[in-house]
């Protein structure tokens, strides 16, 4: 995803609304996986925003059956952002620009609506997931946690995600060149959260100045006519 949200207004920055991607939803539903299913998700990625690869939502039940090949793989959030030193990263997804959340499984519940998993063979190291990069992890405080549900492989030496990733690229190179001038927009445009906040603050201030000036003004008139009328009272 590529596209800024041109509808955005300060405090918040261009680029930074309209930019999640939720790859499969299940919400307060029963979803069986029949014997050799396949599912497989891949290659979401979002410049600035999160992206949830497999979401699973309150008072949900999943059962797999045997067989089930359930893979996530090249999940990237923030995209735009990886490679920035973390610093840098941390003042420009302050609030309200939310924290690009890279998740395989994202398991949302409470005890009054709980999600269940059931499996009629292996256990959760069914799922294959691979390559989940994000700015955070599954939560915002997070970092290291890319999954809620068996076990993501960043650093396996068995995979490359760089490599997965120019591929990605390479084979859709057409696509993405049309999305260039976006790209170059969000680029160009993104400012960090604390420029936009000065911006905020200096334009309040202003306004703030402004009418205390105004107050003060009318008060000095209304000031300057009672004693007028006293005087000429007198």
């Amino acid at each position: 995803y590529r596209k800024a949200n041109f509808g955005q207004q300060l405090p918040y920055s261009l680029g930074f609304s309209g930019n999640m991607i939720h790859g499969f939803d299940v919400a307060f539903s029963e979803v069986q996986f029949d014997a050799q299913s396949k599912v497989v998700l891949e290659n979401m990625q979002s410049e600035t925003g999160l992206v949830y690869a497999f979401s699973t939502w309150y008072n949900s039940a999943l059962s797999f059956a045997e067989d089930v090949d359930f893979t996530v793989m090249n999940i990237r959030a923030g995209n735009q952002y990886l490679d920035d030193d973390p610093s840098a990263n941390e003042l420009r997804y302050q609030a309200p620009n939310y924290k690009a959340q890279a998740c395989g499984i994202r398991i949302h519940e409470n005890d009054e609506y709980p999600v269940t998993f059931q499996y009629g063979g292996d256990d959760a190291s069914m799922f294959k997931q691979t390559c989940v990069r994000g700015i955070t992890g599954c939560d915002e405080d997070a970092y290291d946690t890319f999954t809620h549900l068996g076990t993501v492989h960043n650093d396996d030496e068995d995979f490359d995600c760089d490599a997965m990733q120019m591929s990605f690229l390479l084979d859709n190179a057409d696509g993405l060149e049309e999305h260039t001038d976006a790209n170059v927009m969000i680029s160009d445009w993104a400012v960090d959260v604390s420029q936009n906040k000065k911006q905020y603050y200096y334009i309040l201030a202003i306004v703030t100045a402004l009418s205390l000036l105004s107050i003060a003004f009318v008060a000095l008139c209304r000031s300057y006519n009672n004693n007028k009328d006293g005087t000429q009272s007198g």
